[in-house]
């Protein structure tokens, strides 16, 4: 279990470096989760990540914090799945409206964020 969220780290890092070489591409992620069904679909996904989180979390460096991510990914997931649409889609559309230089800041985070996964394993 300690590989996937390994692996999650990875992918985390990966995205974040995207972000801060170019910062609109979170704009069009956003777009895309607009699209169909994909925000509840993300929330069916994010319940079983919390899961193999919890699992994994005795395992890691960082237990605590592999914890603290495995419960906000279920909880993450339960809500993409009861909030209305119009809501979620004015929480992505208040993200979308933000400048170049807080896109970048939010890649940073992200890199960051990812190795903190990373080592953590």
């Amino acid at each position: 279990m300690t590989v996937l969220v390994k692996l999650f780290g990875i992918f985390v890092l990966i995205f974040g470096i995207a972000i801060a070489i170019k910062p609109l591409i979170i704009n069009n992620y956003l777009s895309f989760c607009k699209k169909g069904n994909y925000l509840k679909i993300g929330g069916i996904i994010a319940i079983p990540f919390g899961i193999i989180f919890l699992i994994a979390a005795p395992g890691c460096r960082l237990a605590w914090l592999i914890t603290i991510l495995g419960i906000w990914s279920i909880i993450k997931g339960v809500l993409l799945l009861v909030i209305s649409k119009e809501k979620l889609f004015a929480y992505l559309d208040w993200w979308q409206s933000k400048s170049l230089s807080v896109l970048r800041i939010l890649g940073i985070v992200t890199i960051i964020f990812g190795g903190l996964l990373i080592y953590s394993v």
